[in-house]
């Protein structure tokens, strides 16, 4: 179990940034110190931001699954979740508890929501452990709520994929009062068919934090983008007419 260390209690700003990266945008905003039910304006203004540039369906709340750890199971239609090297315990798995006073151990954030996947890493793990999400149809977008994330325990936390090459990104961690962030990321070009948030090797301290409200973007299917090209030209030409 990780312990607190003290920090101030309630809003501290932390950042929002839209960056391009080579083509794609990463979104990220983080409100550090929050908790269940407080209002989140950096990390909900990435996720608003992110919404409105990729259109993207979901989210994947964790709401109506079983509760308690399962190591592979279906979060939504088409997307399956696989958890590696990760522990049980803790609420380790699909978690209805929230924790994050006294001690900030990841919370829900859908509105009228119970349910959020709580990462649980081993301590001493020098190989880290992961969450997988992947797709049946493959996205080009895809963006995460992480809560109670803390800079002043171990491991690092990354996201990994492939958009037509190997990416691993980092993700700034809240500050040691927790609270919550939004990360996105945004490429028109990709087919992306899974992505991994990794943990990091721990020590004989680790992070324990929540994942909920996962948003994405299918690709379309060729005959959708047929179809869709037709009703425009159909429009342009009664227009014209």
């Amino acid at each position: 179990m990780k312990k607190r260390i003290g920090g101030p209690v309630g809003l501290t700003i932390g950042l929002l940034a839209a960056m391009s990266l080579q083509g794609a945008t990463l979104y990220y905003g983080a409100d550090n110190g929050v908790g269940p039910g407080d209002a989140r304006p950096l990390s909900d203004a990435a996720r608003s931001a992110f919404v409105a540039a990729t259109g993207a369906g979901g989210p994947i709340t964790f709401e109506g699954l079983a509760v308690g750890f399962n190591s592979n199971f279906t979060a939504a239609p088409g997307v399956d979740v696989t958890m590696t090297n990760l522990e049980a315990n803790a609420c380790g798995g699909v978690c209805a508890t929230d924790e994050h006073s006294p001690i900030p151990l990841g919370y829900n954030v859908t509105a009228g929501g119970r349910q959020h996947l709580r990462v649980v890493p081993p301590f001493g793990d020098q190989t880290g452990g992961s969450v997988t999400f992947s797709f049946a149809v493959p996205i080009y977008a895809f963006g995460f709520y992480l809560t109670d994330t803390q800079e002043n325990f171990p491991g690092p936390i990354t996201v990994s994929f492939d958009d037509g090459g190997s990416i691993s990104l980092g993700i700034t961690k809240n500050d040691e009062t927790g609270g919550a962030l939004f990360w996105g990321y945004s490429n028109p070009g990709a087919a992306i068919t899974s992505f991994s948030i990794s943990t990091g090797a721990t020590g004989d301290s680790r992070d324990l934090w929540g994942v909920d409200d996962v948003y994405y973007s299918q690709i379309p299917e060729p005959g959708t983008i047929f179809l869709l090209g037709a009703g425009l030209a159909f429009v342009g030409w009664k227009r014209r007419r």
